[in-house]
């Protein structure tokens, strides 16, 4: 019986020694990850949050309109109209973080007779337009945000003579305009804007033209409640 509880005392001893050099040299083979162990090595950090995709975003603008006379026909009346003013309002939707699709793109502008022939003070012209863009954002998350747009649409221009008025249609192929946005509050910001018109007169004899618009514009962001960025610091 001793004999017996002596073997099993030695079993117990000796087993687990010869399996523990095994287990250290398998700890000691491991060699370093280097996705855990490298403190060089680069941290991958998740995008940040989109902050204009499905916005809907609303904006004015104002400035100074001036018009090629490919706009409009030879009129006595009319002469030249040198400069005049503008105002347009833009309703868009962010479709990504960097692009907006403005649905509604339109304005209106004056512009005085200068030279009228017949000396018709009162002589002028006015003209609509409306009509998609597209809008692209530099950045986002900065509380300054550099654009660029293109759009097209449909001008509507009415002739004020001492005569009576006279509509005159045409398509504006190209609307190219830069600027920039300063939003001191996530839910609204302004800038200066510069845009070149260019377009085709389709009443009476067909004629192309061009318009040279600058100003400033206001843009807010209902949706842009809650936002936390620190002008000039890029949001987390």
């Amino acid at each position: 019986m001793k004999a017996n509880l002596a073997v099993a005392t030695a079993i117990l001893v000796l087993v687990p020694g010869l399996f523990a050099p095994g287990w250290a040299l398998a700890d000691d083979d491991k060699t370093p990850s280097p996705e855990t162990d490298d403190p060089d090595r680069p941290v991958a950090r998740p995008e940040a949050a989109d902050l204009r995709g499905g916005h809907w975003l609303l904006s004015v603008a104002g400035g100074l309109w001036a018009p090629s006379t490919g706009i409009y026909p030879t009129i006595p009346e009319i002469g030249i109209i040198d400069a005049g003013g503008t105002l347009h309002g833009h309703l868009g939707v962010g479709l990504t973080r960097y692009l907006i699709l403005n649905i509604v793109d339109g304005g209106f502008a004056y512009g005085p007779s200068t030279s009228s022939a017949t000396d018709c003070s009162s002589c002028g012209l006015w003209s609509i337009d409306v009509g998609p863009s597209l809008m692209f954002h530099l950045t986002q998350g900065f509380a300054f945000n550099p654009w660029v747009s293109y759009g097209l649409g449909y001008r509507h221009t009415i002739l004020s003579l001492d005569s009576g008025n006279e509509a005159v249609l045409a398509i504006d192929v190209a609307k190219l305009a830069i600027g920039g946005d300063w939003y001191p509050d996530p839910l609204f910001g302004f800038g200066p804007y510069v845009e070149t018109d260019i377009g085709v007169r389709t009443s009476g004899e067909v004629s192309s033209y061009g318009i040279f618009s600058a100003g400033m514009r206001l843009t807010f962001d209902p949706m842009g409640s809650g936002t936390s960025f620190t002008p000039g610091v890029a949001a987390n």
